[in-house]
């Protein structure tokens, strides 16, 4: 049985690493140049003035609570060791569950395998579809429909169950408000930091997570996840993939 949601299949993951290690040599250099730093990084060094009366998860939890339309490029980096820097990931979502009908296009893929392009995945609100090994299929339990809620769409919850919060503080820097969050984790000790950019609105339209977390060896390595927000509650252009025939789906029940 095929794993149904963001997983690649055997072959994927086999094209996958053979890809990364063909462009290994040529990207080496630049991967030691800085991957975790995006082209769409925002920088948050010119901090102005402290906010009072407002703090960065009211805006956080105001603006993903009431983000209905959106589309959304995460990007996932861990900086363990080449192969890990080499194979980030980049998902696109794009997303409108304004009206009656929950719609979402999902793609995952490999930035550094510059030819590796996969179709959208595909949720109308009663099926999502995604293809495995050249073929579509379609579930309709309807079990993908928590991939539009809070944690899909930006930081998980466990951030904030798991983490006593040591630092939570908005900044003003021009129109724009600056967030910064920092927690330690309960149990580890491992530290995670939350930055922020939003609009005059209080609309997000950057977020950084860093997390860090130790090996079985004791070392300490970083993951980077970097989101970036448009078409804030506005029209998002969500149809389905071309090569999706819907006559020639294979639905599971």
């Amino acid at each position: 049985m095929p794993q149904f949601i963001f997983k690649q299949n055997g072959f994927g993951r086999l094209f996958r690493i053979a890809a990364v290690l063909l462009v290994c040599a040529m990207l080496f250099p630049l991967a030691l140049c800085g991957c975790n730093e995006g082209p769409d990084s925002a920088d948050y060094s010119d901090t102005d003035e402290y906010v009072e009366n407002i703090d960065a998860l009211k805006v956080y939890y105001r603006f993903i609570y009431s983000l209905e339309s959106a589309e959304i490029e995460k990007r996932v980096t861990t900086d363990n060791d080449l192969y890990g820097i080499l194979s980030s990931t980049v998902s696109t979502i794009k997303f409108d569950r304004s009206g009656e009908r929950h719609l979402m296009l999902y793609r995952e893929r490999t930035p550094f395998v510059f030819f590796f392009y996969p179709e959208y995945d595909f949720y109308d609100g009663t099926n999502y579809y995604y293809q495995y090994d050249g073929n579509w299929f379609a579930d309709s339990t309807n079990r993908h429909a928590h991939y539009l809620n809070t944690d899909f769409l930006g930081i998980p919850a466990d951030i904030f169950a798991d983490y006593d919060i040591t630092f939570n503080a908005l900044y003003t820097d021009g129109d724009d408000y600056i967030l910064k969050i920092q927690g330690k984790h309960r149990e580890t000790g491992m530290l995670c930091q939350i930055n922020g950019r939003a609009d005059s609105e209080f609309n997000i339209t950057n977020l950084q997570l860093i997390e860090e977390y130790a090996d079985k060896k004791g070392n300490i390595h970083h993951k980077h996840t970097d989101m970036k927000y448009t078409h804030i509650n506005g029209s998002v252009e969500i149809a389905p993939p071309k090569s999706l025939n819907f006559d020639e789906v294979n639905y599971f029940k």
